[in-house]
């Protein structure tokens, strides 16, 4: 475990140029979604933009000096191997995902956003699961070259077309700030699950990989 938490505190190295910017972003934007939706998608349209931006201004900064740099090649000459590098990527992303929780938290009381509620956090936390969960194993498959449009594409698309779907769903009668307990837990446990399986494939394309 020790080994993990230095290769996550390595990536926050990495991304040091983009702390400030990343963080100033993660306070901007549930404030300003909020402003033009206002309560109609719950807390949910919040925090999932706030995440997926979060994540992605990190993630994709620490990806870029990695291609660069060869970082990943010489990390695995070391006693860090490609095993330990996977793993400490998915504890990264988990980690973001648990500061923006708290720091969401604080903003919803001092900016009087909508609350989190379980199955706000549990359905951004599946549907993060299942978009880097498909992506971290491309990016070790067929590179970061040629796997950054998918990131971008999806991250440019994310504000134009979720406000939209809350906009129906709510329309229709949808309520995502209600659910039942037997839900909650179903959301927790498949996001867990399938960043677990996603895991597994990644140590397994990576472990088969020639640089």
């Amino acid at each position: 475990m020790k080994l993990i938490f230095n290769l996550v505190k390595k990536d926050i190295l990495l991304a040091k140029n983009y702390l400030l910017l990343t963080f100033i972003t993660a306070i901007i934007i549930p404030i300003f979604v909020n402003s033009k939706v206002g309560n109609m998608g719950g807390s949910f349209l919040n925090f999932f933009i706030m995440i997926i931006y979060t994540q992605y201004l990190l993630y994709n900064s620490i990806s870029i000096v990695e291609h660069k740099y060869k970082g990943s090649y010489l990390l695995s000459a070391t006693p860090y191997g490609r095993k330990l590098q996977i793993k400490a990527k998915y504890f990264f992303i988990l980690l973001i995902f648990i500061l923006c929780f708290f720091l969401y938290n604080i903003l919803s009381i001092a900016f009087s956003i909508p609350k989190l509620t379980l199955v706000s956090v549990g359905l951004t936390l599946l549907i993060i699961s299942i978009f880097w969960g498909v992506i971290i194993p491309l990016q070790y498959k067929f590179g970061y070259e040629k796997t950054k449009y998918i990131l971008a594409m999806f991250i440019f698309l994310t504000p134009f077309l979720l406000p939209n779907i809350i906009k129906n769903l709510f329309v229709k009668g949808y309520n995502l700030s209600i659910s039942g307990g037997i839900f909650d837990i179903l959301l927790y446990t498949f996001s867990i699950l399938f960043l677990y399986i996603s895991m597994k494939v990644s140590i397994f394309i990576y472990l088969r990989k020639d640089f």
